[in-house]
């Protein structure tokens, strides 16, 4: 995590590099678009991360950054996460120009007739307020991120010290209204981490009473049959009394038979719950692969021939389950997503660079290269973009097989002369 990250116009650059200076002399670490994004990364995404893992969000206002499209984006997103907002002042905009949360917040100026390190002083000093509450906000933001990115899986959920922690800190900061508050995606991770260790609970609950049933129930009838047993030895004076035990014994066993019954339809439900749900979210799932697989149609036609051909695959699957709904709309859905992707297919491009047929052609896993196997006896690396290639050469026959690895840094080629090798696919 960084302590702030720094959104600017690079008009203002100049400024801007003089104040990314002074943080990092104070001992302050920063999150800012010249060195922080890899030079393969999503740009956007990137910047999103580096809103959501600082501690505060530093606006330098100008005309520029007022006007910058991109500017806007991340202000939103950083307000839209109740980030620390801190205005930096560099070049005079009107307050009704800008957002109202960043128009009510205090300014800091660093204009030209004010001095630099007077103002400074002051951004230092409201980056370390409520450090400790700030740095809170953004770890739980960076975990409520993650667990709302992965479907909300209960696995990343809160649990124990963690979660107590959480949940004394959401409602302090809810009570004395501190800011920067916790968006709602916040709360409702802390919430969700609760319940789920309030069901925990209760299966414990219910799993120990059952136990304790059995347990009784069994201590019950042992001690019934042991008293058969005496009965049985005694004089016939106690043959009644006997009697009366078995009929009691019967009563229990015909109850702990219809608690056994009660469990099996319990489980058998529980199971048919279980399935409906997967066949809902199968449904789900396809229906989603479709809306993916059209959305993939102008962008990358062969991503979304496969997801179609995954939404028809899932779209197909046996129904068992009753109340089972949308399964029709699923494979109206996949058809329709298919024919798109297929009668929308199209040559991009012909890569022309080998002197016999190509007998194999793979991707890299992340799409940017590919590579091909030729009865020539070479293997070549194209990158999808430029076209610039890359010569495997080394066999001294007909390569029959070529792939990537699966992290994409490898390449595994196979010839017909019996040997195979392994290259670096970047060199």
């Amino acid at each position: 995590m960084a302590d702030v990250i720094i959104s600017y116009s690079r008009r203002n650059l100049e400024f801007v590099e003089r104040l990314h200076s002074a943080l990092e002399e104070e001992g302050f670490s920063t999150w800012i678009d010249w060195k922080d994004i890899p030079p393969t990364s999503d740009w956007e995404d990137e910047i999103y991360t580096g809103i959501e893992g600082a501690d505060a969000f530093l606006f330098v206002i100008s005309p520029d950054s007022d006007e910058s499209p991109e500017c806007g984006k991340e202000n939103y997103h950083a307000i839209e996460t109740n980030k620390r907002l801190i205005p930096v002042v560099w070049r005079q905009v009107e307050p009704e120009d800008l957002h109202q949360k960043l128009a009510a917040s205090n300014w800091i100026f660093f204009q030209e007739e004010d001095n630099f390190d007077s103002s400074f002083q002051s951004l230092a000093e409201a980056i370390r307020t409520d450090l400790e509450h700030t740095r809170t906000h953004t770890r739980l933001l960076q975990r409520a991120s993650e667990w709302d990115t992965t479907n909300r899986e209960s696995g990343y959920l809160l649990r124990g010290s963690d979660l107590r922690a959480a949940k004394e800190w959401l409602l302090q900061t809810l009570a004395t209204e501190l800011e920067p508050q916790p968006p709602l995606l916040q709360e409702n991770y802390i919430t969700s981490g609760q319940k789920s260790r309030t069901r925990f609970q209760r299966i414990i609950a219910s799993v120990v009473a059952i136990g304790l049933i059995i347990v009784t129930l069994a201590t019950f009838a042992l001690i019934q049959r042991q008293q058969a047993v005496v009965a049985r030895n005694v004089a016939e004076t106690r043959r009644q009394e006997a009697e009366l035990a078995k009929a009691e014994e019967e009563k229990q066993r015909k109850f702990a038979e219809e608690q056994r019954q009660q469990a099996v339809t319990a489980k058998e439900e529980e199971e048919q719950q279980r399935r409906r749900a997967e066949e809902q979210a199968n449904i789900a799932l396809s229906r989603r692969l479709a809306e993916q697989a059209i959305q993939k149609l102008e962008t990358d036609l062969e991503l979304s021939i496969l997801l179609a051909l995954e939404a028809v695959k899932r779209a197909n699957i046996e129904i068992s389950s009753e109340g089972t709904i949308g399964i029709d709309e699923a494979k109206r859905e996949a058809q329709h997503a298919l024919h798109q992707a297929t009668h929308a297919r199209r040559i991009r491009r012909t890569i022309n660079g080998h002197n016999a047929s190509v007998n194999v052609v793979a991707y890299s896993p992340d799409g940017r290269r590919i590579v091909t196997a030729s009865q020539d006896g070479t293997s070549k690396i194209w990158d999808v973009t430029s076209n610039e290639m890359l010569l495997l050469s080394g066999h001294t026959d007909s390569i029959i097989d070529a792939d990537f690895s699966p992290d994409g840094v490898q390449i595994a080629t196979a010839s017909a002369e019996g040997t195979a090798k392994i290259w670096d696919a970047n060199s």
